[in-house]
């Protein structure tokens, strides 16, 4: 998937209005930094960037949750499955879950997927 694939498919599965607002506007502007929220689409763009390398089907994810700046939290609400994405300025991005309350790194998108405890 592309990059604006990628958007549209987290659009179409996001249920929260501020964070689908966010993609829409990110899909409207294909991918390019909006000024009115540039720290939350440098990122966004960042963990869209990163699901394409990685090469991941976001077939069915939701972008959940920001809950820290830095932290995109994804959903599947039908395998009720989860993962995290930290995304920071200087470009770098973590895959992420959730063991015993406290944020561990992993090494790709679908072992954080394995080892999400919620």
């Amino acid at each position: 998937m592309s990059k604006l694939e990628i958007a549209q498919e987290l659009f179409k599965n996001t249920t929260n209005i501020y964070l689908k607002k966010l993609i829409e506007n990110y899909i409207a502007n294909n991918g390019s930094i909006c000024n009115a929220h540039m720290d939350y689409f440098i990122r966004l763009d960042l963990c869209i960037a990163y699901i394409e390398k990685e090469k991941f089907d976001i077939t069915g994810w939701q972008l959940f949750d920001i809950h820290i700046e830095y932290a995109h939290v994804f959903y599947n609400l039908k395998t009720e499955q989860m993962f995290e994405l930290t995304a920071f300025e200087d470009g770098e991005v973590t895959p992420c879950y959730l063991s015993n309350g406290n944020e561990e790194d992993a090494t790709s998108i679908q072992e954080a997927i394995e080892k999400y405890q919620f």
